[in-house]
């Protein structure tokens, strides 16, 4: 129910539970979880960090398996300086995901190391939580204060989608007016390219769960694991002369 405390304390059940070996841990905030972990070691089990880093000592947890997230927001403000090119204004407006998550903090970090490359300004920033609603209200009150826009960097597909319809509703083209780039490259993502409406997402590839077992496999058997797997990612632009190949390929 994307509640932190209560994902902790289901962490803290698995770890009384002797019938558990391996707890899978995608964390919803980067904080809080290094007494779990400490417990876990203490009751012999495995954790493998899935999809989401945390702030703890690497040796509590076998290994993460997932993105970098920063690398994806880097890659994120580099599309974006493709978008605005040549145009004399660059304001972007920002919808932030649940500001505590890895997820969240580090596509913030990369886009903003790299935005000011080609001149990038953002002028609004908020968190929608991931959200397609939160995210159509968070635009709709910033449409009512401006239209100068010329670009939104949302931290995930659905929350661009919140921000298209937004646009459309206040009379605006989204992927025309307004360039919209979004991360995790969904099934949604790749109907609103092929509509126009979304001119660029950044892969954060989900598929992890046959390496996240292989990992798991290995640590139980004593072997050594690196302690980031990355996962294979990719980035799809409404240009792409295969786009809809690849959109009836997804599997999610």
């Amino acid at each position: 129910q994307n509640n932190l405390a209560r994902q902790v304390a289901g962490f803290h059940q698995f770890n009384q539970d002797p019938e558990v070996n391996v707890i899978i841990l995608a964390a919803l905030e980067t904080t809080g979880w290094e007494e779990a972990l400490k417990e876990a070691q203490a009751t012999g089990k495995v954790v493998v960090l899935e999809d989401r880093r945390i702030d703890a000592p690497e040796d509590l947890y076998a290994t993460y398996i997932g993105s970098d997230f920063a690398e994806e927001g880097r890659n994120g403000a580099i599309e974006m300086c493709k978008l605005l090119e040549g145009m004399e204004s660059k304001n972007v407006w920002e919808l932030v995901g649940n500001v505590g998550s890895s997820a969240a903090k580090d596509r913030g970090k990369g886009f903003s190391e790299r935005m000011g490359d080609c001149g990038i300004t953002i002028t609004k920033s908020q968190t929608a939580n991931w959200s397609i609603t939160e995210a159509k209200e968070v635009t709709e009150a910033w449409l009512k204060e401006t239209h100068d826009v010329q670009g939104i960097f949302a931290q995930n597909d659905e929350m661009g989608l919140g921000a298209i319809e937004a646009l459309k509703e206040a009379g605006l083209k989204p992927g025309e007016d307004v360039k919209i780039l979004t991360f995790d490259a969904t099934a949604g993502a790749f109907k609103a390219m092929l509509a126009g409406e979304l001119n660029v997402t950044v892969e954060c590839n989900p598929l992890l769960a046959p390496q996240v077992y292989e990992a798991a496999l290995k640590a139980l058997n004593g072997e050594s694991l690196p302690k980031w797997v990355p996962s294979q990612e990719g980035i799809f632009r409404a240009t792409d002369p295969n786009l809809q190949e690849i959109a009836d390929g997804r599997k999610y």
